[in-house]
C-alpha cells in the first residue's frame, strides 16, 4: 500500500538482504523515490560509510519536499517529469559525493 507520506528508499546494488528488483518493487509499491547507491552493502552502521555525504544529501532533499515520491508532491507531473527530476536528483547526489570524496 502507498504510504501516506513522503518517503524515499535507498537501495545498494549488493545488499545480501534484499535484492534490488526487490527494493524497487518495494518502493514503488510505497510511492516512495528509489535512489540506488551502488554498491555499499547493506546501508546500516557497520556498513563503514561514517558520515555518508550521499546520504546526508537523501535526507536533507526528502525533507525539503524534493525527494519522496508520490506524497512529497509528484501528483500532477507527468511520468517523464518525475523521471527528469529523479535523474536530476541522483546527479546531484553523485556530485556530492565526488566533491566529498564519498565511495559509497
Amino acid at each position: 500500500a502507498r504510504l501516506p507520506f513522503p518517503a524515499t528508499v535507498i537501495a545498494s546494488t549488493d545488499d545480501p538482504y534484499a535484492s534490488l528488483a526487490r527494493t524497487g518493487w518495494l518502493a514503488q509499491a510505497w510511492g516512495a523515490a528509489l535512489v540506488v547507491t551502488g554498491a555499499c552493502g547493506h546501508l546500516n552502521a557497520n556498513a563503514g560509510l561514517g558520515d555518508w555525504p550521499a546520504g546526508l544529501a537523501c535526507l536533507q532533499a526528502l525533507a525539503c519536499g524534493e525527494l519522496g515520491g508520490a506524497a512529497s508532491g509528484s501528483r500532477g507531473r507527468s511520468e517523464a517529469e518525475w523521471d527528469a527530476g529523479q535523474a536530476a536528483r541522483q546527479d546531484a547526489i553523485r556530485r556530492a559525493r565526488q566533491d566529498t570524496g564519498d565511495r559509497s
